[in-house]
């Protein structure tokens, strides 16, 4: 692993309501399975997936693979994905700024992910 690897997670949006997010590739400034920083963003985005299943009760498109380093997550608007998915957003962008070599954070306009 190269220090030239980052994660990439990009949100997705409809309008001003947040619907999901993507996010791919492992940061690179340590070993797979050692990395705090991408430990950080895994368990930012595995915890909003909790949250919209287990506390909102909702159902969303879930996708992982941790051999091709992907974690998906899509539901159509609702007012509390938006405000879960929002909050996961937050997290990121912070650790985005502090880790700005190994998190690029996005925002797309969502377009049947």
């Amino acid at each position: 692993m190269t220090s030239k690897e980052s994660t990439s997670v990009t949100f997705f949006y409809s309008g001003e309501t947040c619907l999901g997010f993507r996010a791919q590739g492992h940061a690179g400034n340590a070993p797979q399975g050692e990395n705090i920083v991408c430990a950080a963003v895994s368990a930012i985005l595995q915890t909003a997936y909790l949250g919209l299943t287990e506390v909102a009760s909702l159902q969303p498109q879930w996708r992982a693979d941790e051999e091709t380093a992907l974690m998906e997550c899509i539901i159509h608007e609702n007012t509390q994905a938006d405000i879960i998915l929002r909050t996961a957003r937050v997290g990121i962008a912070a650790i985005a700024r502090q880790h700005p070599h190994i998190v690029k954070l996005s925002k797309e306009e969502y377009k049947n992910v």
